[in-house]
């Protein structure tokens, strides 16, 4: 058992290396992606820097920084070790995941691990870059970094689950692009901004509390148990995602048509 995990965890790492690879091979390109998503993110932060010093609220600086550091550097995260989640619906719909489905390790980890976005470096270094600046110190880089490496377990697992709704019906293409839009939408705004039904959803249905606003608590109240709360959640969505692709992939239909990873 520990071999097999152990030889997953090799083939992932490999997949995730030449991934990143393959995305930084036109260094021009990659620099200029990950500079347009740093200046795009922070943008956005000007816009609340206006907001709070021509308001009353009881928001803070510090609050919005974290919240939009959480957000950015998990989703950025994500879509760098787990790239290959936005690409299922592609597998699914086409029949082509018998490339996949040939090779002895997990056919879910291996899809998501298959592609790296440029432009998400852009956001994993501006994350880090504004909560250092909010809360500078090694054991909020210790934090982040956990909370960081959960958030991003806990997004892809979201879309993994959205997206194996198409192996039972394609029907569910546009509803599944359309909730996991929601997660990152509503990751840039502060928790204290919400209230009744919508809060209780960004607590339940859409993992936002434990990608950004529990992260964001933990740091403010200096509070480590939220870290193991989150922990944990995390490990049970991950393993749902997991159940739920492989009940749905027996349902797959291939087309036949034997194609080489990309």
């Amino acid at each position: 058992m520990l071999t097999e995990v152990k030889n997953q965890l090799r083939v992932s790492f490999l997949s995730i290396k030449y991934s990143a690879i393959r995305a930084m091979a036109n260094k021009k390109s990659f620099l200029f992606s990950v500079l347009l998503m740093f200046i795009s993110n922070a943008s956005f932060l000007v816009q609340w820097i206006v907001v709070l010093s021509v308001s009353s609220s009881d928001l803070s600086m510090k609050e919005i920084l974290m919240v939009w550091g959480f957000g950015a550097s998990s989703f950025g995260l994500a879509n760098i070790i787990f790239g290959g989640a936005g690409f299922i619906p592609y597998y699914i719909e086409d029949g082509k995941l018998d490339a996949y489905l040939v090779q002895p390790k997990s056919v879910l980890l291996n899809i998501l691990n298959s592609h790296c976005s440029m432009s998400a470096f852009g956001d994993l270094v501006y994350g880090y870059l504004v909560i250092l600046i909010a809360s500078p110190s090694i054991k909020t880089f210790i934090y982040l970094t956990l909370f960081n490496i959960c958030g991003a377990i806990t997004y892809t697992s979201f879309i993994v689950i959205l997206y194996s709704l198409l192996f039972f019906s394609l029907n569910f293409r546009e509803l599944s692009n359309t909730l996991i839009r929601v997660p990152t939408s509503f990751s840039t705004y502060p928790e204290g901004i919400f209230k009744g039904f919508i809060k209780i959803l960004l607590y339940t249905v859409f993992p936002v509390a434990l990608i950004v606003y529990l992260p964001v608590r933990s740091l403010l109240t200096n509070n480590p148990l939220i870290l193991l709360i989150v922990g944990f959640f995390t490990i049970i969505i991950s393993l749902f995602s997991f159940l739920i692709f492989n009940l749905g992939l027996k349902r797959y239909s291939s087309t036949n048509l034997m194609g080489s990873r990309t």
